[in-house]
């Protein structure tokens, strides 16, 4: 999962599994970041309960066409 952190990150691997990084933080934390792109957006739907309508859509991308990501 991937949370906000104040420190700073100095280093950063590509775990074993080839789908993760690993990044140690300034402030001894260890972060996780997944690689898999549609697990991170079922997160984010999952925890946004899909909130992102049309309108956000154009507001900040506005350069692509609607694709709701959360179905």
């Amino acid at each position: 999962m991937l949370t906000q952190s104040v420190a700073y990150s100095w280093n950063a691997a590509l775990a074993p599994d080839e789908r993760h990084i690993v990044s140690t933080s300034d402030d001894g934390t260890v972060h996780l970041w997944d690689l898999d792109e549609q697990r991170v957006a079922n997160r984010i739907c999952a925890i946004t309960g899909g909130l992102w309508t049309e309108d956000l859509w154009q507001r900040y991308l506005p350069q692509l066409p609607y694709r709701p990501p959360c179905r």
